[in-house]
């Protein structure tokens, strides 16, 4: 344990790391028997699940961010919309060619999940009415780029310059999005 509070990176913390490179989001409780099980392994004695701490995973989430944060990489939590459980992932903290090269969708698909984000987390976000959501409708209607004058919120224009989705395109995109898990479709729609 005093290398993880020094902050040394060593090979537990490679092995923390692709734990979350293996799964797209892990809890504090998903985490612990991974971190029991490395540390078992590191420190050559048993640990169990229940002797990992949240100070412990906390530690771990530090010096593994000080590591990858070269390369443009964060682990990163939110709480999930569901339970309010706290979930934590590995993400990208930058759009380059290369890392837009490592996706399966195309640059339209990527705009038209950029439009429905920015709905989601600006303008259904109010101080008023805090939703960070959209209806399958609202998110269809994002569909299309927005025309050469018009903007996003004020700003520049999202990634693509083509003419955007065809409404079977969005749909299918949705859809997709919903069964790699990245989004969530809730009874209401």
């Amino acid at each position: 344990m005093a290398d993880i509070e020094n902050g040394h990176y060593d090979n537990s913390h490679r092995a923390f790391v692709q734990a979350f490179m293996a799964r797209s989001v892990l809890t504090f409780d998903q985490a612990k028997p991974i971190l029991a099980h490395i540390q078992s392994v590191h420190d050559g004695r048993e640990t169990l699940p229940g002797d990992v701490t949240e100070a412990d995973f906390n530690a771990y989430i530090t010096t593994a961010n000080n590591a990858l944060s070269p390369y443009d990489y964060e682990i990163r939590s939110t709480f999930s919309q569901h339970d309010r459980t706290r979930i934590y992932a590995l993400v990208n903290t930058t759009s380059d060619p290369a890392t837009q090269l490592a996706t399966l969708h195309t640059a339209d698909e990527i705009a038209f999940l950029k439009r429905v984000l920015d709905a989601m987390f600006e303008t259904n976000n109010t101080a008023l009415r805090e939703v960070m959501a959209v209806t399958s409708m609202q998110a269809l209607q994002l569909h299309k780029n927005p025309s050469a004058g018009q903007t996003q919120n004020g700003g520049a224009t999202q990634g693509s310059t083509g003419p955007g989705l065809t409404m079977s395109q969005a749909e299918k995109m949705l859809k997709d999005l919903v069964e790699e898990g990245w989004f969530e479709l809730s009874k209401k729609g």
